[in-house]
């Protein structure tokens, strides 16, 4: 058996791991990703415990650990809860644990049918802020709970079937289906959330921090990756490639607290905030996955290797 990390996803000051077991076709050791065939998938955390966010519900450890008839299918993390998406073949069920003084782990929306009608509707996405936290299901319904003091839980009835969502410190950012039209709402201190937000062109990735939004764009002419709210630390990121469109070069987006984080596919990442760089990740690295705590940024390579950059956290090691 080979344990490897599949996704990371950070909150303020811990991490949460989707990692899957898998057995080799061959008994020869070691194996390539390629040969590995996934017989389970669990959820793990690192980091900061204070209100239990890295105490993994025993449910989701027996339903999706080995011999387990369920699969986690996506994770997420707020400033102090986690978040995980869970898939038994009749139920799409949404587990949350951690902090709960805005009831973000105990108001989680009900578990989908899915096999209630020929759609199969589930949950595919889920993301978290603050205090709140954002789920889309498989018919493009986005639902907010949690904290909502900004109305960052309002989800606007205009919006439509969405295709990507994501959660902010106190705003919620969602990418509508039918248009591609982007929307985000809640606090709006640093013009995080316009309501409507106008990219340069067509949008195919969100993600958020504290106080600013991230969009890769399938086809921005000058290969930025697009941002808004606090631009003045989170300006447009050059992703350095003049004969490639950004869709192109670009694995993968995220954001920390405090600064945004971008794979690229030749190798490397391109990183802009407040974060200082006490640590770097080396150039030919291949990152599928990103995702960044309050000072650092963490990644998944294609061989399920986990990789720490860039600050330092003392609530991590």
């Amino acid at each position: 058996m080979v344990l490897r990390v599949s996704k990371v996803c950070c909150g303020l000051h811990h991490v949460v791991l989707l990692v899957s077991e898998e057995e080799s076709a061959s008994s020869s050791s070691p194996s390539p990703a390629s040969s590995l065939k996934p017989t389970s998938s669990s959820v793990a955390c690192l980091g900061w415990n204070e209100h239990g966010q890295c105490d993994v519900p025993r449910e989701l450890r027996v339903r999706c650990g080995s011999g387990g008839s369920a699969t986690t299918t996506s994770i997420a993390a707020g400033d102090r809860h986690s978040l995980a998406i869970i898939t038994d073949g009749e139920r799409s069920t949404i587990h949350v644990w951690g902090q709960d003084n805005f009831q973000q782990c105990s108001s989680v929306p009900a578990p989908l049918d899915t096999e209630s009608d020929d759609r199969r509707r589930e949950y595919v996405m889920i993301d978290a802020g603050q205090f709140h936290s954002v789920v889309l299901d498989s018919e493009g319904e986005v639902t907010c709970w949690g904290g909502n003091n900004f109305g960052q839980c309002d989800v606007p009835e205009t919006i439509g079937p969405c295709v990507a969502v994501a959660a902010g410190g106190d705003f919620t950012v969602a990418l509508r289906r039918d248009d591609g039209a982007l929307f985000a709402w809640g606090a709006n201190r640093q013009g995080q959330a316009p309501g409507k937000v106008q990219p340069p062109s067509r949008v195919v990735a969100v993600a958020a921090g504290a106080f600013f939004g991230a969009a890769l764009c399938a086809d921005c002419a000058d290969n930025r990756i697009f941002t808004w709210g606090d631009n003045a630390l989170h300006d447009s990121l050059d992703v350095g490639d003049d004969d490639a469109d950004t869709g192109g070069v670009v694995s993968a987006i995220a954001c920390g607290t405090n600064h945004a984080v971008v794979a690229l596919k030749r190798g490397g990442v391109v990183e802009s905030g407040r974060v200082p760089e006490t640590a770097r990740l080396p150039d030919d690295v291949k990152l599928k996955c990103v995702s960044g705590t309050y000072n650092s940024s963490f990644g998944v390579d294609e061989n399920g290797t986990l990789h720490v950059w860039r600050g330092e956290d003392p609530h991590i090691s």
